[in-house]
């Protein structure tokens, strides 16, 4: 009896782009309710190319280190 020892399910993701607008304006809010934060994109290479990598960064204080 053969036995599947791998599987590969290709995944095709489409948002439109008036869903990433109001994912954008979500985050705009965010933005404004936390000043003292920042989001940071990041290129991050991968042997197909490049890809994006959101982070949040804290910004320092005036006085910090």
């Amino acid at each position: 009896m053969a036995k599947a020892t791998e599987i590969t399910v290709d995944v095709n993701v489409i948002i439109p782009d008036a869903t990433v607008i109001r994912c954008l304006k979500i985050l705009e809010m965010w933005m404004d309710d936390n000043p003292d934060r920042n989001l940071v994109c990041d290129l991050v290479p991968y042997t197909d190319g490049v890809r994006h990598k959101l982070r949040i960064e804290t910004l320092r204080q005036e006085g910090e280190g």
